[in-house]
């Protein structure tokens, strides 16, 4: 249309170009997300350069709209009109017709998704242009977290939810995600470089292009498009192998794309029907603790840093005969993957769940209150920072001592941590002493005279960038080998000290993994990243004076520490959710997947249900499998079962043993009697659990 021509309100300046550069920017973010959450769909680009973090492929887009405005606005405008319609349902014919990917058809929603909301934002700035800041502001902060959210994504293979964002953000948890200040920064003035950019060019060029037409027939045309392309979904669904789309429901949740028609039956539906809401303020009410006994003995709690229990017995021979004197629990499981929520089912006892955005509920945990108000002298051993777990505030009225090691030599840091633990039990008490120990955690290091299985990884390695190959996972498996050797060597000499130490002898010993470690396991790596059992499955030895000796093949869990340790060192425990494992019968195991935001797993020995827990506290069922995260004959039929009854049947089933777990916490504990020496609960701590989980 010539510029003369079009009508009065089309020659005054509008913000068509100002939000269509923030509407593009963000498709592309977005685009990139898929292609990060997908990479095996995107090989063809991976090793672009122009596609690195979406940064360069849209400052060239976007300058490439800017001088087709200035030098061809006909062409311009005419690009605008027609343009999105006629690309995005060209993009859903092909890829319905020969693409056939679900990645696509999340892409191509985004895009949708983009041009429907710079038209409505057109047609609400239209009717009311003192909107525009607001619309902007809003646009941009998305940009930012979508910028965040890839180089997040790119670091830890999660996605970087609200929840995340916001106690990441609070705790400095970006750095110890994979982003650290200099590249916190350098994100920051991309940002800033975008919007300045774009405030900009949308002034100078706010003459150059006009509202695209009827914006209400537009809107009406981006409606019908959006509602036939998420049609189209149960038709890819159906397109696509099973295990690829339960994959692509795994990386993408509940949240941003919708369920598989075939999944969405009555039986399903019911399933999850009877699932009340969660109680979070039951999850982390407080437990009570009394002393049942005279005595105070001793507590040496040692929590090793990422610690598998799979390679206990083969990698760490000397604490393996070592374990046969004590209490071994088998088959313990971490609470969480993350260091933070284990330690809150370790210490407070609560199931962690919805944990990100509960965290600033969690005071001192109240077992540690009742044992300093029963005279303990409470110590906390640890050397290196990590500020993501915040574990500070747990032990912020411990006693600290400084270490005779540096803050990176972390094979020192457990020397020092075992000889003042034996120094401080050998000092009249009682003591509590917490000591934190992290050659473990990747990049797993020893000494060098402990490389004892090559090839390793070189020094510097990132290991959530390692390709899924056998080369990868022999020298990531082979480093943590030799890290565990290590600690085998020390944790043995200490075991000889306490022998020789009539006052050590005589105090109890618990050695606990705060969570698990990936190796490459089902194309899982290091912790956070997923729901595979390696992540979860810990060792946990208790020793102690008088002991009897017993192997625990039970599932038992974090919370369920306290009520074991109680009758062993004559306290009592009532209001936790956890059982003595050495009296439960359990055969679940409730544990919650940080790497996706309110991810909680129902565990039975032989699969694992995956649910997703909304801002209602309501849950959805995201997938199940078996517990290595893989899908074995009988799973796969069920799957492909017309209409999945029996799969239906296994959902209604956990579902059902996920409702048990939850519904005790709602009981209230019982106020301590005239008799009980019941401690103050000053922490938090989750409500109780009934007995036959």
């Amino acid at each position: 249309m010539d510029p003369d021509k079009r009508e009065p309100s089309a020659l005054l300046p509008t913000p068509a170009a100002f939000l269509a550069f923030q509407g593009l920017a963000v498709f592309l973010l977005l685009a990139e997300l898929v292609r990060l959450t997908c990479p095996g769909e995107f090989l063809w680009v991976r090793e672009s350069a122009i596609w690195t973090e979406g940064r360069f492929l849209a400052d060239a887009i976007l300058a490439a709209a800017a001088v087709l405005l200035v030098v061809a606005p006909r062409l311009a405008d005419l690009v605008v009109r027609s343009g999105p319609p006629l690309v995005l349902a060209l993009g859903m014919a092909i890829n319905l017709c020969w693409g056939r990917s679900l990645a696509w058809w999340v892409i191509i929603a985004a895009g949708l998704g983009a041009w429907g909301g710079w038209l409505l934002e057109l047609a609400l700035c239209r009717r009311a242009r003192f909107l525009l800041p607001v619309w902007a502001l809003g646009n941009y902060f998305l940009l930012g977290f979508l910028l965040l959210d890839a180089r997040f994504l790119a670091a830890t293979n999660s996605h970087l939810g609200f929840t995340q964002l916001w106690y990441a953000g609070l705790r400095g948890g970006l750095e110890a995600g994979g982003i650290p200040p200099g590249i916190l920064a350098n994100l920051w003035q991309t940002a800033a470089g975008f919007v300045i950019a774009t405030v900009v060019l949308g002034y100078l060029l706010r003459e150059r292009l006009s509202y695209p037409g009827p914006l209400v027939v537009r809107l009406a045309l981006a409606g019908l498009l959006s509602a036939l392309h998420v049609a189209q979904f149960d038709a890819l669904a159906g397109m696509v192998p099973m295990p690829a789309y339960l994959t692509f429901r795994f990386q993408f949740g509940t949240g941003l794309v919708p369920q598989a028609r075939r999944f969405r039956t009555p039986e399903f539906r019911e399933a999850l029907r009877a699932l009340p809401p969660v109680d979070i303020d039951a999850c982390y009410r407080p437990g009570r603790f009394a002393w049942r006994s005279a005595s105070r003995p001793n507590l040496f709690l040692l929590i090793v840093e990422s610690w598998r229990s799979d390679f206990l017995p083969t990698n760490m021979p000397a604490l393996a005969r070592r374990a046969r004197e004590g209490l071994w629990l088998r088959n313990h499981h971490a609470q969480a993957n993350s260091t933070a929520p284990a330690l809150a089912a370790l210490l407070h006892g609560c199931l962690p769940v919805d944990f990100l955005a509960q965290a600033g509920r969690l005071g001192e945990p109240a077992f540690l209150s009742f044992l300093r108000e029963s005279g303990y002298d409470l110590t906390f051993l640890r050397g290196e920072e990590d500020q993501i777990c915040d574990i500070r505030s747990v032990f912020s009225r411990f006693r600290t001592l400084p270490l005779a090691a540096a803050p990176d030599d972390w094979p020192g840091q457990v020397d020092a941590i075992l000889a003042q633990a034996q120094v401080i039990l050998e000092k009249p008490g009682p003591h509590l002493v917490v000591g934190y120990l992290y050659n473990t955690h990747f990049d797993y290091r020893y000494p060098p005279e402990f490389e004892r299985f090559t090839p390793v990884l070189p020094r510097g390695t990132e290991i959530l960038n390692l390709a899924d190959d056998p080369e990868a996972v022999l020298g990531v498996t082979n480093h943590y080998r030799n890290a565990l050797a290590f600690l085998d060597d020390r944790l043995e000499r200490f075991f000889e000290r306490r022998a020789a130490s009539p006052a050590v002898a005589g105090s109890w010993v618990v050695l606990v993994g705060d969570h698990g470690e990936s190796l490459g396991d089902a194309g899982f790596f290091a912790h956070t990243t997923g729901p595979h059992s390696s992540q979860f499955q810990v060792p946990c030895l208790v020793f102690g004076p008088g002991l009897t000796p017993e192997t625990v093949d039970r599932p038992s869990e974090h919370v369920d520490l306290l009520p074991t340790l109680g009758p062993l060192l004559g306290f009592e425990v009532t209001g936790l959710p956890g059982q003595n494992a050495l009296l439960a019968s359990s055969t679940t195991v409730l544990s919650f997947d940080l790497s996706g935001d309110r991810r909680v797993i129902l565990r039975t020995p032989s699969r694992m249900s995956l649910f997703d827990l909304d801002r209602r506290g309501r849950f959805h069922w995201v997938l199940t499998t078996r517990n290595d995260f893989a899908l074995d004959l009988p799973l796969l039929a069920a799957y492909q079962a017309d209409p999945p009854v029996a799969l239906a049947a296994m959902v209604r089933a956990d579902a059902e043993r996920l409702q048990a777990r939850f519904a005790a916490s709602r009981r209230e504990i019982p106020a301590a009697g005239p008799d009980q020496d019941a401690s103050p609960t000053t922490g938090r701590a989750t409500g109780g659990l009934e007995t036959g989980r």
